[in-house]
Formats: C-alpha cells, structure tokens, sequence
C-alpha cells in the first residue's frame, strides 16, 4: 500500500474493507502517509463483532486527521447503527476533524429512522443549537449528517 501511496502523490479518497484498513493502521510509514494526503475515506464491511471498535475507530480518527467526508457500511452489524455512529461522530468531533460528511448504512434505530437530527441533538446534547443536518434516507438505509 505505501507502494501505491508514493506512486501517486494526488491521491486523497481511499475505499478499504474494515479489516483491511485495520491491517494498514499497523504500519506507520503507512499511517504517516494516510494521515496527509486522505480527505476522503470509505470503510465498507464493518465486521458484526464490536468487541474492539471504540479503540479502532479512536485510532481510525486519529490517523485520519484531515478527513473531511467518512463513509462507513455497517450492513454488517448484529444490531442498530446507532452506537458505531456515534463512537465515529464523538472520536472526530474530539481529534477537531475538518469532518463536513459522516454517512452509515444499516440498520437505525426507530429515533434514528423518525428524525435523525432530533436522535443526535438527544444523544450529543451540545449539537444544539450547532448548525447541522441529518437525515435517515428509508429507501437507501443511509444516514447522512452534514456538519
């Protein structure tokens, strides 16, 4: 991967599987890279076992410092988007992330699926107020918040 990094210079959207991405964060020349060039980041596959994600997404923030729209297929996951949102939302909200888009695709919760924004504004109470959108688009089974 580094190969392809030095190869091209203008590089800055990267679409990875989780645990291919996970792979890479183990490399630091990689990750030194990464955490220069990527505004742009696609992670599809998030693995149903949640057993280590606050820790990796903690890491996938920090590497990924100048990331400005994140995407993440959760379709995966044995249970609602809900919880892997919000450990992505806090984690870049806490590394001061130049973040505009977060999206997931999965399964939302109802609060999620009625009104995204509402949901947000009552799990991170200092959203409100802050200038935001969020919607849960049914047919696609996206969430979209653009801060």
């Amino acid at each position: 991967m580094s190969t392809i990094l030095l190869a091209a210079p203008n590089l800055f959207r990267l679409d990875l599987n989780y645990n291919t991405l996970l792979l890479l964060l183990t490399h630091e020349k990689v990750c030194s890279l990464l955490r220069q060039r990527i505004t742009a980041l696609t992670i599809n596959h998030m693995q149903s076992s949640t057993r280590y994600a606050q820790e990796n997404i903690a890491r996938i923030a920090l590497i990924f410092l100048h990331l400005r729209h994140l995407y993440v297929d959760m379709r995966s996951l044995d249970s609602t988007i809900d919880v892997m949102v919000l450990y992505y939302f806090d984690e870049f909200l806490k590394q001061k992330s130049p973040l505009i888009s977060l999206c997931a695709d999965g399964r939302p919760s109802e609060e999620m699926k009625i009104n995204a924004e509402k949901w947000l504004i009552c799990c991170r109470n200092h959203m409100d107020g802050k200038q935001f959108a969020a919607y849960f688009n049914e047919k696609a089974g996206r969430l979209l918040i653009w801060m």
